[in-house]
């Protein structure tokens, strides 16, 4: 058991990284669920890293020895500690901040080399590794194990029933991790009515409320581009597929539409194949073969002449390895006398109607201006006779592009297209709060917006509310 510890670090000098602000103190339910507190997959590696620098903390830079006794990063030696004692790397980063400001110090102190997390007031375990290791260990191992196996902590605390804290506040623990926090620290401290020298255990819950998201509390829409430490992203469902290369972003997408996003809201995607390529990209691989990147798939031309008849040019082959081949899915191949795998631009001589005629032969009308302006800039007209365009089976019209935002002059209801559909975003509020900017509204008339189904409304997910409040 760690002897209970009056640590330098945790008292003013630690308040004034934390702005005074609306906080109620939740003193029997520091950590919502047991769950939450034990979510060892909360953030990956790449995702403690990129909260470390978006804190500015001196941990990004920090490298030392781990249990191993190989020298790795704060980053990875954090991770690793989590998965072996099954508990959220969020937990130690707050555990860090609250005894030595550890999170948001951008330069190293004697506090943050030798007692980071205030383990023991250092005395039995000294170092960065040693501290997180000695501490993670006491948590799960024993306080954790304790309360499951025995229904007590060694010093006393459990879940339901009321004990008083160091600094004379009665507490009624809700789960057991909130047990095991008390008896790692048992004070309540400034937010909660204890100490006011101390922030303890209700400056942990303030730092936890401000960092922790529950998962999908942001849901962003197919089509959005975010920023996640120094990695930008492409969103397509549950899943961030990451540019490799700023030609592979800027050939398809608006990098000023980037949204910079907290690393504990962007690693709750899943991270698919990388995007290394520009959108209709020549590849060639290792054995000769020649493909086209297309719609995230390779498709092999069969043949010189399928590659002649669509006016590709051999300058523009770009040479990928083997591994940069195999990442990228198998596609259809791609023989003579088929529809330009890039998709055609056609226009009615009679009437001067435009339609899209996909790579599969089939057709979809360009109703209105504002489709054409956002999908087909870059793709040269064809001048057709009706004859020529009957020829081509007619499907739904085209639709605007995944990640338009859009709204209409007389419903200023803003909306995001998503797979071929609209969401609504349930307020002006939660658009700025996902960060999407308001100069890249596009108007579009009734008839575009009514062209896309009515989707999910976006709205922001509320934290699980903490029960027992006055516990």
């Amino acid at each position: 058991m760690p002897k209970f510890k009056i640590f330098l670090a945790s008292i003013f000098l630690l308040l004034t990284a934390l702005p005074v602000s609306a906080f109620t103190f939740t003193k029997g339910r520091i950590i919502e669920s047991d769950e939450v507190a034990q979510d060892q997959y909360y953030l990956s590696t790449f995702g403690i890293q990129a909260f470390l620098e978006e804190k500015g903390s001196v941990l990004a830079s920090y490298t030392t020895l781990d249990i191993d006794g190989q020298k790795r990063s704060a980053a990875e030696i954090i991770n690793a500690a989590s998965k072996k004692f099954e508990l959220n790397p969020l937990f130690f980063l707050v555990m860090g901040q609250k005894e030595s400001s550890a999170i948001t110090n951008s330069t190293v102190t004697s506090a943050i080399d030798d007692c980071w997390l205030g383990y023991a007031s250092c005395k039995s375990a000294r170092g960065f590794t040693a501290q997180l290791y000695a501490a993670a260990d006491v948590i799960t191992n024993k306080y954790l194990h304790d309360l499951k196996t025995k229904g007590s902590t060694v010093s006393g605390w459990k879940v339901g029933t009321p004990k008083t804290t160091v600094d004379g506040v009665v507490v009624n623990p809700q789960n057991n991790i909130t047990a095991a926090l008390y008896t790692y620290n048992p004070l309540v401290g400034r937010w909660g009515g204890g100490n006011y020298r101390y922030g303890a255990n209700s400056a942990f819950q303030k730092l936890w409320d401000e960092w922790y998201q529950p998962k999908k509390a942001y849901n962003y829409p197919s089509g959005s581009l975010l920023r996640i430490g120094d990695a930008i992203y492409l969103i397509s469902g549950d899943v961030k597929k990451p540019f490799a290369s700023m030609s592979a972003l800027l050939s398809n997408y608006d990098p000023n539409k980037i949204i910079p996003v907290p690393a504990v809201i962007g690693e709750q995607y899943i991270t698919g194949q990388p995007i290394r390529f520009p959108a209709f990209s020549l590849l060639q691989n290792p054995d000769g073969g020649v493909y086209l990147y297309a719609h995230g798939k390779k498709r092999p031309f069969t043949s010189q002449e399928s590659f002649k008849q669509y006016g590709f040019n051999p300058a523009e082959i770009i040479q990928a390895s083997a591994d940069e081949m195999a990442d990228i899915p198998d596609g259809e191949p791609i023989t003579v006398n088929q529809v330009d795998p890039r998709g055609l631009l056609v226009q009615n001589k009679v009437t001067g109607a435009v339609s899209y005629i996909t790579p599969q032969g089939e057709r979809s009308d360009v109703i209105a201006r504002e489709i054409f302006d956002n999908r087909f800039l870059s793709l040269e007209i064809i001048p057709k006779s009706p004859e020529e365009i009957a020829k081509f089976k007619m499907t739904k019209p085209a639709l605007l592009k995944n990640g338009t935002i859009i709204t209409t002059k007389k419903d200023k209801t803003i909306y995001i297209i998503a797979d071929g559909k609209r969401h609504a975003f349930k307020s002006k509020k939660v658009f700025k709060k996902y960060g999407y900017q308001q100069k890249y509204i596009m108007p579009v008339s009734k008839k575009v917006l009514n062209l896309h189904p009515q989707g999910k409304e976006v709205d922001l997910k509320k934290k699980q509310q903490k029960k027992n409040k006055k516990k």
